[in-house]
């Protein structure tokens, strides 16, 4: 909780996308960093740099949320924002701990960090675009945006239903 304020700051100043990247950087090395450590020291480190890392994710998560969804979803958004890192929270420890007991501890943390390292890219690239260059960009999206909703007619007197953004 401490890093949130600091990786706000970060990610208004150096944008979205940079900061968020940086911020998976630096806690997929301190996730598989105690692997590679000796000693109560080197994990504590290790932790708390993850701590400082994974403070980027309210931050960011709330940030994508209010720029790419329309208005009417902010809300539906910051709660899968929230609700993502709780049920992440349930549902490592019932992933990692079997690993961990027919592995050890050490080859846990270097499977969790390969993951993210190998599978979080590859998502970010496939669903992560600026709302510039997304399909999101078209005219509908940017009328849903504004919140302006609902059923318009057009000059021919036909009804029309305005395109919501399909995505959530």
């Amino acid at each position: 909780m401490l890093g949130n304020p600091i990786w706000g700051s970060i990610i208004d100043r150096i944008e979205l996308r940079k900061g968020m990247t940086i911020a998976v950087l630096i806690w997929t090395v301190a996730t598989g960093a105690p692997a590679l450590l000796s000693g109560l020291a080197g994990f504590i480190v290790a932790r708390a740099v993850l701590g400082f890392g994974e403070g980027a994710t309210f931050p960011g998560g709330l940030k994508t949320a209010l720029d790419s969804l329309p208005k009417r979803l902010h809300s539906r958004g910051t709660s899968l924002c929230y609700s993502g890192a709780a049920i992440g929270a349930i549902i490592t420890p019932l992933i990692v701990t079997p690993i961990a007991v027919r592995y050890g501890w050490r080859f846990a943390f270097m499977v969790t960090a390969v993951a993210v390292y190998c599978g979080w890219p590859s998502g970010w690239v496939r669903f992560s675009q600026k709302p510039s260059t997304a399909a999101r960009g078209s005219p509908y999206f940017q009328q849903s945006m504004k919140g302006d909703f609902g059923v318009s007619s057009s000059h021919t007197g036909s009804v029309h239903y305005r395109s919501v953004p399909f995505f959530i």
